[in-house]
């Protein structure tokens, strides 16, 4: 294993199994989304990275690194407003209802 790629770490943390695998910590995860949006991950690394995340369910910490590497590659001039809000949104595999619309329609009331 020793000319193994950086990003196959985070692969193996999230697929070790039920006993050994666990989730990735803010600094981790902010690592391998960095890596992500840098292209510098082999796209094979990648898909099964988001399909080991889509089976775990992502908790708080990995979606705070995730933002966090999101912000910043995405950080510039270019962008016209202020973001103070960051949100989730996606096909969440337990079948919830997606109240994230009613939540923004109602931030959007309260201007």
């Amino acid at each position: 294993m020793a000319n193994e790629h950086p990003f196959s770490d985070y692969v193996r943390t999230l697929g070790r199994g039920p006993a050994r695998s666990r989730h990735l910590t803010r600094e981790e995860a902010r690592d391998a989304m960095g890596m992500v949006l840098s292209e510098q991950a082999d796209p094979l690394q990648v898909g099964a990275f988001l399909l080991l995340l889509r089976y775990r369910s992502e908790n708080a910490a990995e979606l705070a690194g995730f933002v966090e590497a999101g912000r910043e590659r995405l950080a510039g001039p270019a962008r016209p407003v202020a973001i103070d809000l960051d949100w989730p949104s996606y096909a969440d595999r337990h079948r919830q209802q997606p109240y994230f619309v009613l939540a923004a329609l109602l931030l959007a009331d309260s201007g």
